[in-house]
């Protein structure tokens, strides 16, 4: 874990939720899936999760995130 950490600069788990975090991001700003389905495909739990993790770590919810770029959402 110290070599991950020197290497990285940050924790496992970290890191982990980082690269998430980004994958979620790439989804909402390229897909119009809904939002629970890229919570799944991302490895949260639910998009309540997602949605508060964003909020914490980027600062702006998948929703702010969606409207920002002008993607439109699908309802399925």
């Amino acid at each position: 874990m110290r070599a991950f950490r020197q290497t990285t600069g940050q924790p496992p788990h970290q890191y982990v939720l980082q690269c998430r975090l980004d994958l979620a991001e790439r989804l909402i700003v390229s897909s119009g899936k809904p939002f629970a389905e890229i919570a799944a495909l991302c490895g949260f739990p639910c998009h309540s999760h997602l949605s508060s993790v964003m909020k914490r770590c980027r600062g702006a919810s998948p929703g702010n995130l969606r409207r920002q770029t002008g993607k439109p959402s699908r309802h399925i």
